[in-house]
């Protein structure tokens, strides 16, 4: 693999960067190629290359001279968020058939819905704002890296619609041929032909089906979330609320004059929508780093990150007003787009989003600028639109993208967020280790049936009598079970080799604890005798469980090499003893659980079947159920191009198998 690896080195350079040359990349493989995987990766080069190059081709607006960047801008923009309104109202249309006649409604049956697109496949909502998103990045960041001038007024006379439209797809498509060669150079996806032409698949599917199975079960998890907050949220009065909201609603947008006000709401009276978005801010901020987000940084002008949570939040109410103006339009059937597709690109102008977030988060207006700007997608590199959703229009002016304001991962913006202002994410990794172990010991508080359950208050590092010291981050001792964990703080993985680095670390991360728990089998008395010194007495014989455990859903809930990975929901739901299969939320917010299974009926059996838990959570199964494979096609775009398939899982469980 030695070409595999100077690849993912950046030694050679990979296909679809500007300085790819052909000619080096061929001339590279020859010199270090020496197995099946070099082969692979030195055909999949060449393929994805050449269809980036077909793509680049075919780009009708993004690089014509005859529109100003400013008329592109808004062109891109205006499709972006007209794409995404319809995608939300036939969405919307799809819930109320889904709905229709029917008391109760499964989230799953939601989550199943999926829309048919030209291409000829199927693909769920978030997966079509995420396209449309990544997808309209690719042109617009290409306007804006050459740092225009945006004074004047857009030509929309001289737009194509359908020409905008056909380069948004395009952006889409080469989307999908970045991601598809990451796969490739970081998860070791394969080619084959067959008859539908170049099929992309991975070699080892079992971690991407883990994958998707995690990501629809944190999916669930984050909408059982929302939903407990609110119901928790309606019952406080308001000054309570005030007091958790930290930043004041976005009521409305108003003129005086040429100049645009964003009106808010009264400290002492929060909104629905804005307890909604409170709700979001919760999940997307862990308690394990709450000192980080109040740290002033230079980035933002003094600002803190909770500062840049506030102003987002004022963003997203704003472009949320904005899009149900836009939705209220009567449009004349059949009139030409260039009479209403404009209005779909509307402009915020930055003084006045700068004087609301100054007021909305209580903060002076130099650092609320210098917030609105870190908010403003330049096109440079580690940006991106839904890290920064304002797309600029004009020198004084940003318009949103509608799918970015709406519908983002919250929490994984924050992450990103952190990795763009320069803070340390290796200082949560200890933090996390201590919040685990606290959660623990709350876990143990709770429980009915386990408070003589054990957990050591920060980990210990083993001291075997002839052997390397061992740091242990967490031991839980359950009657005579000792479970070693080995705690992870990881990114939230979105793009494929953020996948593989998360995959990475939780290999890695059980091979350290299966050779920590080795060491404790090894030298078992000397453990006893360390344990005794924290008032823990284990027998003699003991039974060792060593586990993983993870920051966030991805990856957890399976048995890996033998160990499992799991995360603190799991602990959560095992401690309790008993897990809610199904569970009905009232309009009022109310949760009413319809229907649950006991884990275990005293401590000695909940010692017994915890290994087991852990290996295969129960919770899994719902998920696992609807687990089933999936082609994604890929289009042939010209005549010198050529089509194909990417292989993928999807998850669509059915309530009748596991009930």
């Amino acid at each position: 693999m030695r070409f595999y690896k100077a690849v993912q080195l950046g030694e050679v350079v990979g296909p679809l960067r500007r300085e790819f040359k052909v000619q080096a990349w061929k001339d590279a493989y020859q010199n270090l190629q020496d197995d099946d995987a070099d082969s692979n990766l030195f055909n999949a080069g060449l393929l994805l290359h050449a269809k980036a190059n077909e793509i680049r081709l075919g780009l009708k607006v993004t690089f014509s001279k005859e529109l100003n960047a400013t008329t592109k801008l808004r062109s891109f923009v205006a499709i972006s968020n007209y794409n995404f309104c319809m995608l939300q109202n036939k969405t919307r249309e799809a819930f109320e058939r889904a709905a229709e006649g029917i008391d109760t409604v499964m989230l799953h049956e939601f989550a199943a819905i999926k829309h048919k697109l030209g291409v000829g496949a199927e693909f769920s909502a978030d997966e079509i704002a995420e396209s449309i998103v990544d997808g309209n990045q690719v042109p617009i960041k290409v306007v804006l890296q050459s740092k225009p001038q945006l004074g004047g007024n857009p030509r929309y006379g001289d737009v194509d619609w359908g020409r905008v439209n056909w380069d948004a797809n395009m952006g889409i498509l080469y989307s999908h041929v970045e991601a598809l060669w990451d796969d490739c150079l970081w998860n070791d996806f394969r080619i084959r032909q067959d008859e539908e032409g170049n099929v992309f698949l991975p070699n080892d599917p079992i971690w991407q089906y883990r994958l998707t199975a995690s990501r629809f079960r944190h999916d669930g998890l984050v909408l059982q979330f929302m939903g407990m907050s609110r119901a928790v949220m309606s019952r406080m009065n308001k000054e309570e609320l005030h007091s958790r909201l930290g930043v004041r609603d976005v009521t409305g947008i108003s003129r005086n004059g040429r100049r645009q006000v964003v009106r808010l709401a009264s400290p002492s009276r929060p909104t629905e929508d804005g307890v909604s978005l409170l709700a979001a801010r919760l999940y997307a901020t862990e308690p394990y780093y709450m000192e980080l987000l109040h740290e002033p940084r230079q980035t933002l002008g003094g600002a803190t990150l909770n500062d840049l949570l506030g102003a987002w939040t004022v963003i997203s109410r704003t472009s949320a007003i904005l899009r149900e103006e836009i939705i209220a339009i009567d449009f004349p059937e059949g009139s030409k787009p260039n009479s209403w597709l404009p209005k779909f690109v509307p402009v915020m102008q930055i003084d006045a989003l700068a004087q609301a977030i100054a007021a909305a988060v209580n903060t002076q207006l130099i650092q609320a600028r210098a917030i609105l700007e870190f908010l403003i997608f330049r096109g440079e590199d580690g940006q991106e639109l839904w890290a920064q959703p304002l797309v600029p229009i004009s020198i004084e002016g940003v318009s949103p993208m509608f799918a970015a304001t709406t519908s983002p991962n919250l929490g994984r913006l924050v992450d990103i967020w952190m990795r763009q202002i320069g803070i340390d994410l290796g200082l949560r990794g200890p933090a996390f280790e201590d919040y685990v172990n606290l959660e623990l010991r709350k876990d143990i508080s709770a429980s009915p049936l386990l408070k003589g359950a054990k957990v050591i208050e920060n980990g210990i590092v083993f001291k075997p009598p002839e052997d390397r010291d061992e740091q242990i981050d967490t031991v839980l001792v359950i009657g005579d079970l000792v479970i070693l964990g080995e705690s992870k703080c990881i990114l939230h993985p979105a793009e494929s080799k953020q996948i593989a680095m998360h995959r990475k670390t939780v290999i890695d991360a059980i091979a350290q604890i299966k050779r920590k728990a080795v060491s404790v089998e090894k030298y078992s008395m000397a453990f006893r005798e360390q344990l005794s010194s924290h008032g823990i007495t284990l027998p003699e014989k003991f039974r060792i469980l060593p586990i993983v455990i993870l920051n966030g859903s991805i990856h957890s809930g399976f048995e890996v090499d033998g160990v499992p990975v799991v995360d603190l929901y799991i602990f959560n739901v095992f401690f309790s003893g008993e897990l809610i299969d199904m569970a009905r939320q009232h309009a009022d917010g109310h949760i009413e659980n319809v229907k649950k299974r006991i884990l275990y009926s005293d401590a000695d059996e909940a010692s017994r079947i915890a290994p087991e838990y852990f290996s295969t959570p129960p919770q899994m199964e719902f998920v696992l159920s609807g687990m089933k494979e999936r082609w994604v096609p890929i289009a042939r775009i010209s005549d010198n191009d050529w089509a194909g398939m990417f292989f993928a899982f999807e998850c669509s469980p059915q309530v009748e198998k596991v009930m």
